[in-house]
């Protein structure tokens, strides 16, 4: 047994010797500047030439992943380090072993790829063809930019990989893009067709009885393809055909793809093809509670025309109305409270009386101006509209004028953070329409 267990560890020693470096005292102080956000710290370390940038620190300090890491807009400072680093020799086909095999091009494309950084990635060399590179290229699809993009398919990267996973994740800038490039999504007629939204294709398919549960390469279905994409037509014309209105990929089926998109014509078409517009796994949320955590007013309004339950809460046990509040998203309440929402009905162990959630809420609108104030007091009065409980308490046992008044006070030691004294108007507003209800 011994024997045996050497004779496995054996491969694994052998590739830390060969690509695990020591780290230091240099290294570790480097990491720590960069843990502190300390850009003038780290970059005298770094002028100092002493920081391995190999270095691999057991996964504690890693100093090139590390500094990749930091090497964002909101942090320029870090920016041209990282483009240094970027340049030496062997760091851009470099792996770091204790980091799960993590290479330079992974933490780059993960922090959203800025471009300075990956064109010096780029410049050095980086092998297009890895398995690494390749999922750092559907890391620049979900969170990059088309800048970025194209730096990677102009520099070799598979422009087709790249554009099924737009496909995948929805991105359909990037969709056209590839498109323009040439790329093209290797599926079945029937599947590109339901994301295209051509319809002859769809009905010669049909015709032909092609299998209309076929999946593509995520195990998107035609239908979910269509939802995805907002294709109402193809939606109704597979619904006609037989097409499964309700499998599922995970936590999901059409209806919820089509509100995470706020794809509302492909809402109604599923609501009207007889749809479950409730429909959850154990884990799950139902389309109103992915509408309502997304911000989408428009799909939480389709669905709400279509009667769906906006009263199902989530694992936690939030309700969607409980969840809207906390965003502070007047828009959002409305709808949710023109479809029935129970305002003062418990959820969740963090559950507090729907007055108590909008006390903390100052700041601008998320819908923009003209459905609320940078207060909330609209938010406040449509509440109270609906028959928030003015005297249910918090944990403390406090009634809404009573938490006020104490956020109020509160709020005064910390004036040197708010110089403009908006929390404290936003405070004294709330606490002064409080006051006035009976």
């Amino acid at each position: 047994m011994r024997s045996a267990a050497i004779g496995l560890l054996a491969p694994l020693v052998l590739t830390c010797l060969a690509a695990c470096v020591t780290t230091g005292e240099d290294e570790y102080a480097f990491c720590d500047a960069l843990r502190r956000y300390d850009p003038a710290a780290a970059q005298a370390l770094f002028d100092t030439g002493r920081i391995d940038m190999m270095a691999d620190g057991g996964g504690v300090c890693v100093p090139a992943l590390m500094l990749f890491d930091r090497a964002r807009d909101t942090w320029p400072a870090f920016i041209p380090m990282a483009v240094a680093v970027a340049r030496q020799e062997g760091i851009a086909n470099h792996c770091w072993v204790v980091k799960d095999q993590r290479c330079a091009i992974n933490a780059v494309a993960q922090n959203g790829a800025h471009p300075l950084v990956l064109r010096a990635l780029l410049d050095s060399g980086v092998d297009l063809t890895s398995h690494k590179a390749r999922l750092a290229l559907i890391d620049i699809v979900m969170t990059g930019s088309i800048e970025t993009l194209t730096m990677m398919i102009d520099a070799g990267a598979d422009k087709d990989a790249a554009l099924a996973s737009a496909v995948a994740h929805g991105k359909a800038d990037m969709i056209a893009f590839l498109e323009k490039k040439g790329a093209v999504e290797h599926v079945h007629p029937l599947l590109l067709a339901a994301r295209t939204g051509d319809v002859a294709i769809i009905d010669r398919a049909i015709a032909a009885k092609a299998n209309l549960e076929m999946t593509d390469g995520v195990e998107h279905t035609a239908l979910m393809r269509a939802a995805m994409f907002n294709r109402a037509a193809v939606i109704t014309r597979l619904a006609r055909a037989g097409a499964r209105l309700n499998t599922r990929l995970e936590f999901e089926t059409a209806l919820h793809m089509a509100a995470r998109e706020n794809h509302v014509e492909a809402i109604t078409a599923l609501a009207v093809a007889g749809a479950d517009l409730n429909a959850r796994v154990p884990d799950g949320d139902t389309p109103v509670m992915v509408a309502v955590e997304r911000g989408h007013v428009p799909a939480l309004a389709a669905l709400v025309d279509a009667r769906a339950d906006v009263n199902i809460g989530n694992a936690a046990g939030t309700t969607p109305i409980g969840r809207a509040i906390e965003q502070g998203n007047l828009a959002l309440v409305k709808q949710l409270l023109r479809g029935g929402a129970r305002v003062n009905e418990p959820g969740g162990t963090t559950w507090q009386p729907p007055l108590h959630v909008t006390l903390n809420t100052c700041g601008l609108p998320p819908e923009g101006p003209g459905e609320n104030d940078n207060y909330r007091l609209h938010l406040l009065e449509t509440l109270i509209a609906a028959g928030a409980s003015r005297a249910a308490t918090n944990a403390r046992g406090e009634t809404a004028v009573q938490a006020m008044t104490r956020l109020r006070a509160e709020v005064e030691p910390f004036e040197p953070t708010d110089p403009q004294g908006f929390r404290k108007a936003c405070f004294q507003a709330k606490l002064d329409y409080l006051r006035t209800l009976r």
